[in-house]
């Protein structure tokens, strides 16, 4: 499996990092998220390989609901992939797991790729163990038989300079993956928090990491250094193991 690698822009235009944007589609997959109306020129203006995301899906399908921008409409636009339950949308949107998997839904019947952000923040670490944490995310969300990938972004790591250590995160994995078996859930492991050229390589070899999900980071130059990096390891890894 290539190694995926989605850039979020959040809530910024970001069309200026297209410029350049090389990468072997045959080795990595990469994935941009911007706003949704820039969808068309982020289109015209990138390599024909890269892949489009969403960063949200109403939990509505087409229909009288102003504001809104159901699943079906992304699909049709061109989106193959939808964000669902990213930590910004549960805080500022009070999107809870009756929200959330009313929005899986949507985007699994419309036919995108679901991406369900899961993680836990500073209180959850000090005050219960966090995988209770996770593990309540992830069946109050996730239903059985499905193919969604998992995005492991630990709120407290947004933003920080601070990341979970190789060690705690293939723990992390080891229990989404197995929690995924359970219920026949299918799809990617992803983490996303703090990540940059200066520690990508610390987080290449951890077991069960499936790629990575970068937010502010895909805004500025480094973006395409961590593109590089990943891509190079790639690499290095397949000629190894044809000898």
């Amino acid at each position: 499996m290539k190694p995926f690698i989605l850039g979020t822009w959040k809530a910024n235009e970001g069309m200026n990092m297209l410029e350049g944007l090389t990468y072997n589609p045959d080795i990595i997959e990469v994935c941009i998220a911007p706003p949704d109306i820039y969808m068309d020129d982020v289109r015209k203006n990138s390599p024909p390989h890269l892949k489009l995301a969403s960063q949200n899906c109403s939990k509505f399908k087409e229909g009288p609901f102003t504001g809104e921008t159901p699943a079906s409409l992304l699909k049709k636009k061109g989106v193959e992939y939808v964000i669902i339950g990213h930590c910004e949308r549960r805080l500022n949107f009070n999107e809870n797991s009756e929200v959330l998997t009313l929005k899986i839904r949507r985007g699994l019947e419309a036919g995108l790729r679901v991406i369900l952000c899961l993680g836990e923040n500073c209180l959850d670490i000090e005050g219960v163990n966090r995988m209770s944490i996770l593990y309540r995310q992830f069946f109050s969300t996730v239903g059985k038989d499905v193919t969604i990938d998992i995005g492991y972004i630990p709120v407290w790591s947004i933003g920080t300079g601070i990341a979970p250590s190789p060690k705690d995160l293939e723990e992390t994995f080891r229990n989404l993956r197995k929690w995924a078996d359970s219920i026949n859930v299918k799809g990617r492991i992803l983490y996303g928090g703090s990540l940059s050229s200066q520690n990508i390589e610390n987080y290449l070899n951890i077991k069960g990491c499936d790629g990575f999900m970068l937010g502010n980071m895909s805004l500025v130059d480094d973006f395409h250094e961590v593109l590089k990096i990943i891509q190079d390891s790639v690499t290095k890894k397949n000629k190894q193991q044809q000898y």
